[in-house]
């Protein structure tokens, strides 16, 4: 924020906003940023950007999946709202996701993977399992009602 702002999507394409307690995890997959941006460069960024960007992008009424080819390990951002319902796997192995200003980061290692992330509704499966509880409970309630009913 200390940015003047029209200099602020440019070090959004050249930075991710991370968390200090999360700094030491991401040491291999990211630098520092200094804090000095270029108009000049703004091109260099935009290039890089799509360059580097993630291939084959889906999204689904679950969540979304993409796959990366990186020479190297790299920290990558999604403007995605960050929610404690989000898992993400890498190749099918559960990897963390990173809180970066209010969205999500993985680190990729090096070479060709598939990213895949899924939305669980936080409290969904306990919902369930309290409302089959409680029909249960109910007609069983019921039940009794009406055997008492007849005998009466």
């Amino acid at each position: 924020m200390k940015l003047p702002v029209e200099k602020r999507a440019l070090a959004m394409m050249n930075a991710a906003l991370i968390d200090g307690s999360d700094l030491s995890d991401i040491d291999d997959f990211a630098k520092k940023y200094d804090g000095k941006v270029s108009a000049k460069e703004k091109y260099k960024y935009v290039g890089r950007t799509v360059k580097e960007r993630v291939k084959n992008f889906k999204r689904d009424n679950t969540g979304f999946s993409c796959s990366t080819d990186y020479k190297k390990g790299k920290l990558v951002w999604f403007s995605v709202p960050y929610d404690k319902g989000w898992d993400a796997t890498l190749d099918g192995k559960k990897i963390e996701i990173i809180k970066s200003a209010g969205m999500m980061a993985v680190k990729v290692p090096k070479g060709e993977h598939n990213l895949v992330f899924k939305y669980h509704t936080p409290g969904f499966k306990l919902g369930i399992i309290v409302s089959i509880i409680s029909f249960i409970v109910f007609g069983i309630y019921t039940a009794i009602l009406v055997f008492r009913k007849r005998i009466n």
